[in-house]
């Protein structure tokens, strides 16, 4: 590996030096050596001969090897080296996307619960995900690609799953980065499989859940940083419209969730502030009334079952939400009042003939 790298070191580091446009004249030859390389060091990491089927698909976590400790100071020049390489350089970025399998592999290794307890493979880790994020940034087929990939895989080694676990702010912000960047600008299919697919929703409840743990972040700090960043992406879903959509894809046998309530905060933060510039989705006029009607029916069960036998432990979370949901639709009141256009007004009176309106659970007899 070593004689690998300095040939590919050697050949192409002075083009990297010398900007964007140097870096999109690479020959087939030298992407092929990188390649190589990539699935030479990915073997070695986790401890194989060669790499196999499961490092193919990037789910393989290996069981370690003896030149490990070596190897990973020579990843994360590879790394570097990659994640420079690619900036920007729509060519270079389809080439190198063939080593996507392989950083991917690293990255499962490096958050297995064993690696975690090493301080010294967060440098690394980061690089790995950043080296990800430039290989698809500003290339809608590949982000496409990468989104479709990572929202197929519901299971514990989905790469994204395991990052947004991790204690370290700064490995957060890079996933983060990464999410944003695939979800990003014309992307809005990415956006509604992010919503739909089992991964997506339980990646949405280890974000929300880290959200809330950095809500109180002091404002200059990394957690600051990486709380703004996460906001960053869940704020394009809501343009789009799909933020009670999300709600109801996190349902659980329990009413209501602590996930939940947080993405109801976000959302009700977002409504309120959103510039009367620009406009609020259409798709909330119908869905956020409906969502306050299931939440006054549930909240209504909940104070009958409380009054008739013993206290709901339900009810204090169901009314938070409840209380979530009256200010997203009064922030949406309060604009339609100022317009002749009230489709928010329209849909909570529709609801009300049909017999479970508002107003009718709003003040029902408990």
């Amino acid at each position: 590996m070593e004689s690998e790298s300095v040939v590919l070191a050697t050949s192409l580091n002075e083009r990297i030096a010398l900007g964007k446009e140097q870096r999109g004249g690479m020959n087939l030859g030298l992407w092929n050596r990188l390649e190589s390389v990539w699935q030479l060091a990915a073997s070695r990491l986790c401890g194989r001969e060669r790499t196999g089927t499961e490092s193919n698909n990037g789910t393989g976590s290996g069981s370690g090897g003896g030149g490990e400790d070596a190897n990973l100071g020579f990843l994360l020049a590879l790394a570097r080296f990659t994640r420079n390489l690619v900036a920007q350089v729509s060519h270079n970025q389809l080439q190198a996307y063939r080593c996507e399998p392989q950083i991917r592999q690293c990255v499962h290794y490096l958050t297995s619960w064993i690696m975690l307890q090493r301080q010294d493979v967060l440098p690394l880790t980061r690089m790995l995900v950043q080296t990800l994020s430039n290989m698809i940034t500003g290339n809608p087929e590949l982000c496409t690609s990468l989104w479709t990939v990572y929202m197929a895989d519901a299971e514990d080694s989905n790469i994204l799953l395991r990052l947004l676990v991790m204690n370290d702010v700064k490995t957060l912000v890079a996933c983060l980065v990464l999410m944003l960047n695939t979800t990003t600008a014309k992307n809005e299919p990415n956006r509604v499989l992010f919503v739909e697919s089992r991964a997506g929703q339980r990646v949405a409840i280890k974000l929300l859940t880290k959200m809330e743990s950095l809500f109180d972040a002091p404002g200059d700090s990394p957690g600051a940083n990486a709380y703004d960043i996460g906001y960053q992406f869940l704020r394009q879903l809501f343009d789009q419209g799909l933020g009670v959509t999300l709600y109801n894809s996190l349902e659980h046998e329990d009413p209501v969730m602590p996930h939940q309530r947080t993405l109801l905060k976000l959302l009700d933060g977002y409504l309120q502030a959103l510039s009367t510039s620009l406009s609020i989705h259409p798709a909330y006029a119908v869905s956020m009334p409906s969502l306050y009607t299931s939440l006054v029916s549930k909240t209504h069960g909940s104070i009958k079952a409380s009054l008739s036998t013993s206290p709901d432990p339900h009810l204090p979370a169901l009314s938070e939400a409840l209380v979530l949901s009256v200010q997203c639709c009064q922030a949406m009141l309060l604009r339609e009042s100022e317009s002749g256009d009230k489709p928010t007004y329209q849909a909570m009176e529709r609801e009300t003939m049909n017999g479970t309106g508002c107003i009718e659970l709003t003040i029902g007899e408990w």
